[in-house]
């Protein structure tokens, strides 16, 4: 059974899936497809401290179709406050994330990524707002899928900051971004969670995921994968100075996006709670990347970083302390 957050189900509204509720003994059919899931269904549920319903492996393409098409009525909605829809954008990318790692070589899952991604950059582009708003919802707990949508937003916004506007350019971008770290789905789980430090013949392992992205991609020979966004998968682990991996690039060898991959790719991984140490301060990355300015990174596309980030951070802290003070309830 795959679970899906019960705050993703809207009520007053059938579905194309059968919701399953987890017991003592097993799985038992809860709402099947067709019959309405209602405001009394979610007040039991919550009342009884259910978070999540499960659907059956089968209908995941279902869920997904629905999230997207949720995800899209939102970013269209000019009535509906632009935290909500950033709301609806983050469910969403975090189910769509899960499902692109658990099936790597999907070609309707990456088509689905595809059109989550264009409904994100449409809401940037229609709300400014949104920017912070969906920087406002990222996860810092260090999980694959996590990063993958940190790194999506992140990208998108610091590529706006900079000066792209060109909506098809930004959709590579984002998309290229939730997908950088795909060839980590080849990887060993029991290395990607390791606590302790890697072996010299695990952390080689662990270096080939970019060549696993880009052979995933290529065999997938998926027409919404664009050269920019397989040059993201493949070469966000380069580094100007050639001291990068896999292929060692120098300079303009490496695609400005991928560039600007790189940054965010640095400062969310150092920023996230990681399985072998707490998440490091802001001003701990800014500074790491700071020195790396200019030798290995691209100085103009950290400047930029450094100067959105402390917003960024400050949109998160207030969402994290209105959802701490707001009632539990879902409505």
């Amino acid at each position: 059974m795959v679970s899906i957050p019960l705050a993703t189900l809207q009520v007053r509204r059938c579905y194309e899936f059968d919701l399953f509720l987890r017991t003592d003994e097993g799985f038992s059919l809860y709402r099947a497809k067709h019959v309405r899931f209602t405001e009394e269904d979610r007040r039991r549920l919550i009342e009884n401290g259910v978070q999540s319903l499960h659907i059956q492996p089968s209908e995941r393409a279902g869920y997904r179709t629905y999230l997207i098409d949720q995800m899209e009525s939102a970013v269209a909605d000019d009535s509906m406050p632009i935290q909500q829809r950033c709301m609806h954008a983050a469910r969403c990318a975090r189910a769509l994330a899960n499902a692109l790692f658990e099936d790597a070589t999907s070609v309707e899952t990456l088509g689905d990524a595809s059109r989550m991604v264009r409904s994100a950059v449409t809401l940037v582009m229609r709300e400014p707002d949104a920017m912070m708003g969906l920087a406002s919802m990222l996860r810092h707990d260090y999980y694959t899928t996590t990063h993958l949508i940190n790194v999506s937003t992140l990208s998108l916004i610091l590529a706006y900051r900079i000066g792209i506007t060109d909506a098809e350019e930004l959709h590579r971008i984002g998309l290229g971004g939730l997908l950088h770290d795909i060839g980590k789905a080849r990887i060993d789980p029991a290395v990607l969670n390791c606590k302790a430090k890697l072996t010299d013949a695990q952390m080689d392992e662990l270096r080939r995921h970019p060549d696993y992205g880009m052979m995933i991609m290529m065999q997938m020979d998926a027409p919404n994968v664009s050269r920019q966004v397989l040059r993201m998968v493949h070469q966000h682990h380069e580094r100007l100075d050639g001291s990068g991996y896999p292929v060692g690039l120098v300079g303009d060898e490496i695609n400005r996006c991928a560039q600007i991959c790189a940054v965010v790719d640095i400062y969310d991984a150092m920023t996230c709670q990681r399985p072998y140490r707490d998440a490091l301060p802001a001003e701990v990355a800014i500074d790491h990347l700071r020195s790396q300015s200019g030798p290995r990174l691209n100085s103009e596309i950290v400047e930029t970083w450094i100067e959105i980030a402390p917003a960024l951070g400050d949109a998160q802290l207030t969402y994290e302390q209105q959802q701490s003070q707001a009632p539990q309830t879902c409505r």
